[in-house]
């Protein structure tokens, strides 16, 4: 009994000290398996947020290009979701933490309000996946992962982990997207080919507007990497990953995302300048993703890849002066001036616009979107503007019809169709006759009011609300990046619309956002040290009074806890290795079996092709009764009959050569090149025979 008692003593006096010396107690089972489902829900979460932007449905794409890109974002999404489930019961039951987090409650609304306009839908079942993927499952998937990121990032370093992982897939898509500016597509045969023609970027994400929207929330997290970077190695890593970014997202050729990030980066600064007491730690950053945009359109305008010319790298640095001039009169506290000088930004943009639209008849000019050299790249380029306008005034009309639950979650193709004028009828019908399907109306609020009611738009201006609200609140450099970026996406939105990566993405950054703005309050947070750049403060990163010392020794963690707060993040690397060695092991495999299949498809469309082609000559010969004549024929010089117009014309990198006999019979050869290679079929009228393409 006494050695048990000096036991049970010895036991209670170390808890003592421990707890004096800061160091945490021993967690017992359930909260530790409460933590290792929080866990598995941030990884299941992290995996969303990777995938599913990458992944590309490759059989699809030469039918159905919308489809090839939704349906396996949706499948991933949905896969994905499943672990997530069972990773957040498992963190409610076990946990002991409070169940609510901010926005949680408007984003509950808001599942509540689609579900109860799926259910009262013309078409519910639609209504659960949407005509694009975005229906009522998406939707719970996607606050389901909010959650999981809200509860599960209980830590610095699982943020910095999530976030790196993040912008790691960012900076490995956008490296896709700026190769297909120039013309490289990384596994060929891929392409949309509404927007290979136009020559402006879209990745896997599939759309250069999506792939814009998604590339801007993954900004904000790039400067939070950039800010929470305690070495120089770190900080130079995430300032190239913003680099990368930045360059494709100019080449998405977006003017809704120039205009939304142009307008929320002078909001953003005035609320972090009257926030924080500084800008100068944004400074760097902002410099480097303007400077990158600059170098890219430069580079590819002197090498004729793209449409944007050496104007937009004058009105990139026009607007790069003003926002450092703006950020250093704010910095020295001329804030009227500054004023003036956001004043200045809004009306250049408004400027741009209306010269846009004034100049839209005139296809010579060169305006951003514009095509390079393809007729029906330029009908869009015209037309863009014209068809929004068109879009959000025929849009009201079907959201009186049903003000209070909408149309159903995702159902604006088919409900549209009764709304739609004539007017704009005719500017979405191709020259062929066919009417192209219209299944957004290029601004988000007026979507969400058409497909889930006024209701569903209260309940998504309350999840926007309560966020903001929220994140000024809390400040924090980590939380102004992050949500400066969501005011730039949400911008941007007002004339585009999302898809189901760059809802992931939103719903992504707003989870971690949430646990930023969590992680002060956490009992069991890890020691601040080194991570000033993502807690609340009012001082610069670094500077803050997490890094002030406390009166124990202890406290400080030993000498080998402090050397390590200040080196490099070794698991942010290995993250970031095991994202580019799982996207790399994905597609090369695909690219291989791609390439194969793209191979043979076309030696087949190119002998069909010389086919048709070689038929028409010859009965256009037969009737005209006109002897053959030798020439080259491309696109732009096609085979034309005895009024001028076109017979045979070759599609873009097809040559067709007739050479002439004197029979008065002639051969007729087909040459396309491609990335994978030279396909040749030719025809000799002599013999009627066919060789085929090699």
């Amino acid at each position: 009994m006494p050695y048990n008692r000096a036991r049970s003593n010895f036991r209670v006096r170390r808890g003592v000290v421990l707890a004096e010396e800061g160091v945490k107690p021993k967690k017992g089972f359930v909260e530790t398996a409460a933590g290792w489902f929080g866990l598995l829900g941030v990884i299941a979460a992290a995996a969303a947020v990777v995938l599913v932007p990458a992944v590309v449905d490759p059989d699809l794409l030469a039918t159905d290009p919308t489809k090839a890109y939704y349906r396996p974002e949706l499948r991933m999404l949905l896969a994905a979701s499943l672990v997530m489930l069972v990773a957040v019961a498992g963190v409610l039951v076990l946990g002991r933490r409070p169940v609510v987090v901010p926005v949680l409650v408007p984003a509950l609304v808001l599942l509540g309000v689609s579900a109860s306009s799926a259910f009262f839908s013309e078409r519910p079942i639609r209504s659960l996946y949407g005509d694009r993927g975005e229906g009522l499952l998406s939707l719970a998937a996607e606050i389901l992962l909010f959650y999981a990121l809200a509860r599960g990032l209980t830590s610095v370093s699982r943020v910095r982990l999530f976030l790196a992982a993040a912008v790691t897939a960012a900076a490995l898509i956008s490296v896709y997207g700026i190769a297909q500016n120039y013309g490289f597509d990384l596994i060929s045969g891929w392409g949309n080919a509404p927007f290979t023609d136009l020559g402006r970027s879209f990745s896997t994400v599939g759309n250069p507007l999506t792939l814009a929207s998604y590339l801007t929330l993954m900004m904000g997290a790039s400067v939070v990497l950039y800010l929470g970077s305690a070495s120089r190695a770190g900080r130079m890593t995430w300032l190239f990953a913003l680099a990368l970014i930045g360059a494709c997202w100019i080449y998405a050729e977006t003017r809704g995302a120039l205009l939304g990030a142009g307008v929320a980066l002078p909001v953003v600064l005035l609320v972090v300048r009257s926030r924080m007491g500084t800008v100068r730690p944004l400074m760097v950053p902002i410099a480097v993703l303007v400077a990158a945009m600059v170098v890219a359109v430069a580079v590819s305008t002197a090498l004729g890849f793209s449409t944007l010319s050496i104007r937009t790298c004058a009105v990139l640095l026009a607007y790069l002066a003003l926002v450092g001039a703006f950020m250093w009169l704010l910095d020295f506290g001329r804030a009227r001036l500054a004023l003036v000088v956001v004043l200045l930004v809004v009306l250049m943009g408004v400027g741009a616009t209306a010269f846009a639209a004034a100049s839209s008849d005139n296809l010579d000019l060169p305006k951003l979107g514009v095509p390079r050299d393809s007729p029906k790249a330029a009908q869009d380029g015209d037309v863009s503007l014209k068809t929004r306008l068109y879009a959000w005034r025929d849009t009201l009309p079907m959201i009186l019809d049903r003000p209070l639950l909408g149309h159903g979650p995702d159902s604006f193709a088919r409900s549209f169709r009764p709304y739609m004028s004539e007017e704009l009828r005719d500017l979405i019908t191709s020259r062929e006759g066919v009417l192209l399907k219209l299944d957004r109306a290029h601004n988000d609020l007026l979507q969400v009011a058409a497909t889930t009611g006024l209701l569903g738009l209260a309940a998504y201006l309350w999840v926007l609300a309560s966020y903001f609200r929220n994140a000024y609140r809390y400040g924090g450099w980590a939380i102004a990046a992050l949500s400066g970026a969501v005011l730039a996406y949400v911008l941007q939105l007002q004339t585009s619309f999302p898809s189901v990566a760059t809802s992931v993405a939103f719903w992504g950054v707003l989870g971690a956002s949430v646990a930023l703005m969590r992680l002060p309050d956490h009992e069991g947070g890890e020691e601040r040290s080194g991570d000033a750049g993502f807690y609340p403060s009012s001082e610069e990163p670094g500077k803050g009074r997490d890094e002030m010392p406390v009166a124990t020794g202890a406290a400080m963690g030993s000498r080998r806890s402090r050397r390590r707060s200040r080196s490099p993040r070794r698991g942010e690397l290995l993250v970031a290795v095991a994202i580019v060695g799982l996207l790399a092991a994905i597609a090369v495999p695909t690219f291989l079996e791609q390439r194969e299949k793209f191979t043979r498809s076309e030696r087949v469309e190119s002998d069909i092709r010389l086919r048709l082609a070689a038929y028409r000559y010859e009965r256009f010969l037969a009737n005209s009764g006109t002897s053959p004549e030798a020439g080259v024929y491309v696109t732009a010089r096609p085979i034309k009959n005895l009024n001028g117009r076109p017979l045979v014309r070759p599609p873009v990198g097809v040559t067709v050569t007739i050479e002439t006999t004197p029979e008065e019979e002639f051969t007729m050869e087909w040459k396309k090149t491609t990335l994978v290679g030279t396909f040749v079929a030719s025809y000799d009228s002599a013999t009627g025979s066919y060789v085929a393409p090699s």
